[in-house]
């Protein structure tokens, strides 16, 4: 009779699995799209789209003092022309109601045209091209290491740990992108990824202890 434990990995492996295989799906439907987006972009007359538009976001400061040691927010506005597009923002200071500290930003765009739209484009695709394939290839491997879950009889096997390694390094790779470029905003899928990586080294020195104990039995 198997271990419980063993058929909800396995469970968990070919649910995975299957996971996995839809979102490789739609990542390559977006692969074939982005380049044929950014070529489309290129048709577009130079003076043939005119963008304008205007947003505004409000900001919640429960502890002023805090953020206050970090950065300092103050009231500043910015009216400018880059590239041909005219650019504006405000950041106003509601003042402090029941506690809590209140920022208006407020930002504008105007003449945005085809001609600055298409340098854009062709960037925001080629970055997405970039973080998108690596994150397929991290996958690639995802989907082999979930399919030896789903058909192993311990987590601690020889198979599972083998296809363990090359998917930590894949999804390193996949983060080194994402930080270089989306920044300090890319972060956040570093972390998680050091939390898989830390996971995948627990359960590669879980197999060693395996091994030891079958060996000294």
């Amino acid at each position: 009779m198997e271990n419980e434990y063993v058929v909800k990995i396995n469970k968990l492996g070919k649910v995975s699995r299957i996971l996995i295989t839809i979102i490789m799906v739609i990542i390559m439907i977006v692969l074939v799209c982005l380049p044929i987006l950014m070529i489309l972009t290129f048709f577009i007359p130079n003076d043939g789209v005119r963008i304008n538009g205007n947003a505004s976001v409000n900001i919640i400061v429960e502890n002023e003092n805090i953020v206050n040691h970090i950065v300092k927010i103050d009231e500043s506005d910015f009216n400018g022309n880059i590239l041909g597009t005219a650019l504006k923002w405000i950041v106003k200071d509601d003042g402090v109601v029941n506690g809590e500290h209140l920022f208006t930003i407020e930002g504008g765009i105007k003449d945005l045209t085809g001609k600055q739209l298409k340098p854009i484009v062709a960037v925001a695709c080629m970055y997405g091209e970039i973080v998108l394939i690596c994150l397929y290839i991290a996958l690639i491997f995802a989907k082999k290491l979930a399919k030896a879950f789903e058909t192993c009889r311990s987590p601690f096997e020889e198979e599972v740990i083998k296809k363990m390694k090359p998917f930590g390094i894949a999804l390193a790779v996949w983060a080194a992108a994402v930080l270089f470029i989306n920044g300090i905003s890319g972060l956040l899928v570093v972390f998680a990824v050091i939390i898989v990586l830390l996971f995948i080294s627990i359960f590669r020195y879980g197999a060693q202890l395996q091994q030891q104990s079958d060996d000294t039995v």
